[in-house]
């Protein structure tokens, strides 16, 4: 979290942002969250072994997002005020992942997926909201979106 969204060129538009190292895995995107967390807000992504890596010791990689920020801005760049690491990439039952579409995947598709079977299995999860498949955007709007079906009307589910 940060007090201003310093990679942004227009406030009011996202920037993800992607960055090449010579070191595999380092940082290769930063996603910007700042309108669904309601502040200035990225989310760094790291791969490979460095996930294990930072399970054990997570303070040299919040310093080297820092220094990738500050290489990428270097005239704007301001430490965050607040950090939050997860454990995500390790969690015995994700194991860092989440849904990624082929070719060929349509919006028909997600609607199968999201389909009730018998009116009483309902279906969440990422990977069933066609909007934002793969983001967390997209389990919370398919969580709203079950609630409103077990609800059967229409309601104001915002956070």
């Amino acid at each position: 979290m940060f007090d201003q969204s310093f990679w942004r060129a227009k406030k009011d538009k996202p920037r993800s942002l992607f960055y090449i190292s010579d070191v595999l895995g380092d940082f290769p995107a930063f996603v910007d969250t700042t309108d669904s967390a309601g502040c200035p807000t990225l989310v760094a992504l790291l791969t490979g072994q460095q996930v294990d890596d930072m399970a054990k010791d997570q303070q040299p990689f919040i310093e080297r997002a820092g220094e990738v920020l500050k290489e990428m801005f270097p005239d704007t760049y301001r430490a965050p005020t607040a950090v939050h690491v997860t454990g995500w990439g390790v969690d015995p039952f994700s194991l860092g992942s989440y849904s990624a579409p082929v070719i060929g995947v349509t919006a028909e598709h997600y609607e199968q997926l999201a389909a009730p079977v018998a009116g009483r299995v309902l279906f969440a999860g990422e990977a069933t909201y066609r909007e934002h498949s793969g983001f967390v955007e997209g389990a919370i709007g398919s969580g709203v979106r079950e609630a409103r079906r077990i609800l059967a009307r229409e309601v104001d589910l915002s956070l």
